[in-house]
């Protein structure tokens, strides 16, 4: 149901985050938030972005014959921590070699990128970090679950696409990357199912030429598409950290929910819970998360079970990396310190109120036009 799916997606574009509801849990304290904007702007901006890739000047690079995969957004702020959207270790550079930096644009809500309809774009596309599991610290099962395991896609071998990608290099066949069907790893296998999934409604919607494998109607499949993004999935030792706009209503925190509070998450490991309980949404509107004390049919989230961990991505004293992430001290060069109570409490307040806008005109439209509803039909 991919036309469905689009339709359903660019209604979400215009979807904004919730805002602090201070009738219920009290106003923000304005100066106080100012002092917690300063922080997010020296210590949480340079991963969480967000980061606006200027796709005009890239079309310039583009037009001058410089490769796609040589193209290096540049960063706003300094780059010693996580250089930028290219996964890399601390200390290392991880831009391509002889890359080509290009500026993260003003916003300029007015205009729109040539590629793609105007409903569709933002002219700003939002470009995310990826943070290797060794300097964010926090718990790799997830990571490397999918790095580590492998798929049998062997049922799926003898059709079309698949004697495709796995025929000699040379002449119109693609490049071979499935060796052994019985054991594909989990970004490969999702490079190749999401592909035919994709490719086979294109060409039942009429819009993609299944044996050419190129679009008939160009337009639709660049919407359809999405951004222009390329369908292959990577399985990297490395999260991503999302925009934070709305992050107060999002609790509990980290990737696998193992911090309670943003109060924690902006605390050391060792001074998060343990142990807590879920299984009720009441708000906590001081430390801003989830109120988990024990009560009858809890679930018990226990921080000691593989996979659980709440360590990492913590405030403290110490070398940064390996876990921790403080506010890096101007006196000794990549040593980071805890946050004093004020600052905790300064930027817990300015996440009442971050925003990220601007965002994509509201006046536009969603695409659904492709889509034929359950009940619809003729």
């Amino acid at each position: 149901m991919l036309p469905e799916m689009h339709c359903i997606e660019t209604v979400l574009q215009h979807l904004k985050p919730p805002r602090w509801p201070a009738a219920m849990f009290g106003p923000v304290d304005e100066k106080l938030a100012d002092d917690g904007k300063a922080l997010f702007d020296n210590t949480c901006r340079k991963c969480h972005g967000p980061f606006r890739f200027d796709w005009d000047e890239a079309d310039r690079l583009i037009a001058a014959g410089t490769p796609k995969e040589q193209i290096a957004p540049a960063r706003p702020t300094e780059c010693a921590v996580c250089h930028g959207p290219w996964m890399g270790r601390p200390g290392q550079s991880n831009l391509p070699a002889g890359a080509r930096s290009v500026a993260w644009s003003q916003s300029r809500a007015s205009e729109q990128h040539g590629l793609y309809r105007e409903q569709t774009t933002r002219h700003e596309v939002w470009q995310v970090a990826h943070i290797h599991l060794d300097y964010v610290g926090t718990d790799p099962t997830s990571a490397l679950n999918f790095i580590n395991n492998t798929y049998d896609l062997s049922a799926l071998k003898d059709t079309p696409a698949a004697r495709a990608v796995t025929a000699p290099p040379g002449g119109t066949t693609v490049e071979r990357y499935i060796d052994d069907w019985t054991r594909v790893p989990g970004g490969v296998g999702l490079r190749f199912v999401g592909s035919e999934v994709r490719f086979g409604n294109y060409a039942r919607l009429g819009i993609w030429d299944p044996i050419l494998r190129q679009p008939t109607n160009a337009e639709a499949v660049a919407d359809l598409n999405g951004f222009g993004e390329e369908d292959h999935p990577m399985a990297l030792h490395a999260y991503r950290p999302r925009p934070l706009e709305g992050v107060w209503a999002t609790a509990p925190f980290l990737h696998n929910g193992s911090v309670p509070t943003l109060y924690q998450l902006l605390s050391p490991a060792d001074e998060r819970s343990v142990v807590f309980y879920l299984g009720r949404k009441e708000y906590d509107p001081v430390d801003l998360g989830l109120q988990v004390k024990s009560f009858k049919g809890a679930f018990r989230y226990d921080t000691r079970v593989t996979g659980n961990s709440n360590r990492g991505h913590t405030f403290d004293d110490g070398l940064c990396g390996n876990g921790v992430i403080g506010y890096e001290r101007p006196d000794r060069p990549g040593y980071c310190r805890r946050f004093t109570e004020h600052e905790r409490r300064a930027l817990l307040e300015y996440l009442k109120v971050l925003s990220d806008e601007p965002r994509i005109d509201p006046g536009t439209l969603a695409h659904c036009e492709y889509v034929a509803w359950p009940g619809t039909r003729p």
